[in-house]
């Protein structure tokens, strides 16, 4: 049997294999968690519109970055749905640098669950002047924000202030066993 003289050779050569080994397992698990981040959709603007046609037309604002949400549509009689206005306002003043939304005094605003979602240019504010309420029945919740009324979400840098009101029922939601007849009865 013949002994080979260039072991050090040959152990180098093996501690390269295994190091270059280990180099690509690394490197196929960190491409295996890396994730895509997705840019939202915006609603206004579309591929489909020519680059010569208008620009599309202003957000409703009392004046400028300020969004009412009676400018949207909502009533604030506090018995129609008032939701897809204050998401109306939010997502106006959300596209410019210091929006703020404006709920008026005065005037109640029924408001589902809804959420608020960013990203923002800025800082947002939502200033609270009049009241926002809940749905009166619990069966009106959807069964996915049955705990989250007025959700945020991917935002940074918001305010809330006023003088207003946030009543979201909750004396609706104290009696367990009201709960559970509700549900059931909407199941």
């Amino acid at each position: 049997m013949k002994i080979i003289k260039s072991s050090p050779l040959l152990a180098m050569l093996i501690g390269f294999i295994i190091i270059a080994a280990a180099i690509s397992t690394i490197s196929v698990e960190g491409r295996k968690h890396h994730v895509k981040r997705i840019k939202p959709k915006h609603s206004r603007h579309s591929k489909d519109t020519p680059t010569g046609s208008p620009a599309p037309a202003p957000y409703p604002s009392t004046h400028d970055g300020v969004f009412d949400i009676l400018s949207f549509g909502a009533k604030g009689d506090g018995i129609s749905d008032d939701s897809k206005a204050l998401i109306g306002a939010w997502k106006a003043a959300c596209r410019v640098a210091g929006g703020k939304v404006e709920i008026p005094a005065g005037k109640e605003f029924m408001v589902k669950a809804v959420t608020l979602q960013g990203p923002c240019k800025e800082e947002t504010v939502v200033q609270i002047e009049g009241t926002l309420v809940a749905p009166t029945k619990i069966g009106s919740w959807p069964k996915s924000s049955l705990f989250q009324w007025l959700n945020f979400k991917w935002v940074s840098h918001v305010t809330i202030q006023g003088s207003g009101t946030l009543d979201a029922r909750g004396y609706n939601w104290w009696n367990l066993d009201n709960y559970q007849t509700q549900i059931l009865a909407y199941a």
